[in-house]
């Protein structure tokens, strides 16, 4: 069974007092005197192959983790042995059967970039899968090689709800601070990641978010009137399934006992 966690990222502006900034998509570079692949080529590639190994799973999400790294593999040759032992109830004697086997590693230039790949299974349980895109250096050009998988860790068992987009998760924890916190004026939030919980039927989540706000005129004077950018701990921006409802529901409590004095920073 594969197992992992998923990762949700995105920044929904309210207004224009104040924003997360995005940067432009970055032009393809070189490495090792190479054309890099784009992300958006990198991204095709993954999808790609993982629709060919893998059929019966939906992608839900193909993130790309960091930046590209480069690294020459030596090729390097490693042995690796052990052996058995057994009794021969014939003789009465044990017999020792010892084995080896030869790998020989990667060999060249690899461009590696790390991703994150969120899919549903076809039991309906969800996990995201760490992966790493490997391209070789051939020539003058960086070609596809291969996509191992590093780990893997479930994000939803059958049968558990399905979870919030980017998107929703945002707009759900604006509208919570919007109804938790009358002291500021929320711009934007940004979910940096999320983790999803269920124990006994009941299912959560975590998240760990950033939230642009604007001292309201209810605010102490500290923060009327003044841009703030807030990061709670995950376990102060809880999102909770509401069965009776059928969709998921912002723990406001959490959110009133967030300590801006601590949790919140000046722009």
């Amino acid at each position: 069974m594969r197992i992992s966690r998923i990762g949700l990222g995105i920044v929904v502006c309210v207004s224009t007092l104040m924003s997360f900034s995005q940067s432009a998509p970055k032009k393809s570079g070189t490495m090792a005197g190479a054309t890099m692949p784009t992300w958006a080529q990198i991204e095709s590639t993954v999808r790609k192959q993982w629709a060919e190994r893998y059929p019966k799973e939906t992608i839900k999400s193909v993130s790309k983790v960091g930046e590209p790294s480069y690294n020459d593999e030596p090729g390097k040759t490693e042995t690796f042995s052990g052996g058995t032992s057994s009794f021969d109830w014939s003789d009465w004697s044990f017999h020792d059967n010892s084995w080896s086997t030869t790998i020989k590693g990667r060999e060249g230039s690899y461009l590696r970039q790390l991703v994150d790949v969120a899919v549903e299974r076809a039991d309906k349980t969800q996990a995201t899968f760490h992966v790493a895109a490997l391209y070789k250096l051939t020539g003058k050009s960086w070609q596809f090689a291969e996509l191992p998988v590093s780990k893997v860790t479930e994000t939803a068992s059958a049968g558990s709800p399905r979870q919030p987009s980017s998107a929703e998760a945002a707009e759900l924890f604006s509208k919570g601070w919007k109804n938790a916190r009358p002291d500021f004026n929320v711009v934007g939030v940004k979910v940096n990641g999320s983790e999803f919980h269920q124990s006994k039927g009941n299912y959560w989540l975590t998240s760990k978010i950033e939230v642009a706000v604007l001292g309201s005129d209810k605010a102490s004077a500290k923060y009327k009137g003044k841009k703030f950018v807030c990061k709670p701990a995950d376990y102060n921006s809880v999102l909770k399934w509401d069965a009776s409802k059928s969709g998921w529901a912002v723990d406001e409590h959490n959110i009133q006992n967030i300590n801006e004095d601590s949790d919140c920073e000046g722009q």
